[in-house]
């Protein structure tokens, strides 16, 4: 049985389907569809108190009455679909720690500590797709888009330091927040359990980063597994010529103030570097809730989601 927070019913039936084909016909694959729209984090998050039937005023009262009844059924996973009202409130800054929170009470409710973590990443999608006109840069300066960017960052530290959690990238599918054709979206899902979960060697995500280099002026981006294999730029020119330029990445000595970068692609890994800026330290990628202009692809043409690096926090170790 796997849980799917907070989506619609056709959701749930897109998964099912999936994950049926996936586990064999012989074996029956449940979903327990909580659904509940607009719903932010902190109302899917118990008190961490010992006592469940006390809960602050406003927190968890979703997790009393939604979750807190299926256990403890042996759910395999969860699929979470959540993070447009925090993105658009102003519970962006404290999602990381929120979400860590949820995934480790989630575990101990259930009694299993492998329960899997299958997270649209701010499934708003209208990035660039493979097939579709390459937008230019916006003409005021570059995009900072603070609060998308905590939200990238909450997803990707999240999956970064929290086992058995896998991202869905959705950038690049059309729909907004409230896509019509959800079974692409179910289908990114499943593909990550079939990645992480069953073990299947096949190209099932975008570009997702792992670490930097710092060379010279040069920041060198790698990105996990197999997923920058035959890293591209997508997407296409106005007279329908393929786009040979990449797009969409800043870089800067301060985190405040960056400029649009050069790029070149090296193999599996990403070169970003700009001529007047010397020693940089931060970059990021797609920064903004909606980057028609950001076309970074792998070869099996799966969009790269939003990042962002530092350095040396996130310095490859050997």
């Amino acid at each position: 049985m796997a849980i799917a927070a907070r989506r619609y019913g056709w959701l749930a039936t897109g998964l099912a389907e999936a994950l049926t084909l996936q586990e064999g016909a012989p074996v029956p694959v449940g979903i327990v569809n909580l659904a509940v729209p607009g719903a932010a984090i902190r109302r899917w998050a118990g008190s961490g108190s010992g006592d469940r039937s006390v809960l602050p005023e406003g927190v968890g009262d979703y997790y009393k009455s939604w979750l807190l009844p299926c256990v403890p059924y042996a759910a395999r996973g969860v699929f979470w679909w959540q993070g447009e009202s925090d993105h658009q409130g102003s519970g962006a800054p404290q999602y990381a720690e929120r979400f860590r929170g949820l995934i480790k009470e989630w575990r101990i409710d259930f009694e299993n500590d492998e329960l899997f973590f299958a997270a649209v990443m701010l499934p708003n999608g209208k990035g660039v797709a493979i097939d579709e006109l390459v937008r230019g840069y916006p003409r005021s300066r570059p995009p900072e888009a603070r609060s998308a960017g905590l939200m990238y960052d909450a997803y990707l530290s999240t999956s970064g330091q929290t086992p058995l959690v896998g991202l869905a990238l959705t950038k690049d599918l059309p729909g907004g927040t409230h896509p019509s054709d959800r079974e692409v979206y179910a289908q990114r899902l499943v593909d990550v359990v079939r990645h992480d979960v069953y073990g299947e060697s096949f190209a099932y995500s975008g570009p997702v980063f792992d670490c930097m280099e710092r060379v010279g002026d040069t920041l060198r981006i790698h990105f996990k597994g197999d997923t920058g294999l035959g890293l591209r730029a997508g997407g296409v020119l106005r007279k329908g010529i393929p786009a040979t330029a990449l797009q969409g990445v800043q870089i800067g000595t301060d985190p405040e103030a960056r400029v649009w970068a050069n790029t070149a692609i090296d193999g599996e890994v990403l070169e970003v570097f700009h001529p007047t800026i010397r020693n940089p330290a931060y970059m990021n990628y797609a920064w903004r809730v909606n980057p028609r202009w950001a076309n970074l692809f792998n070869e099996a043409g799966l969009a790269a989601g939003p990042f962002a690096a530092s350095w040396p926090r996130d310095a490859c170790t050997a």
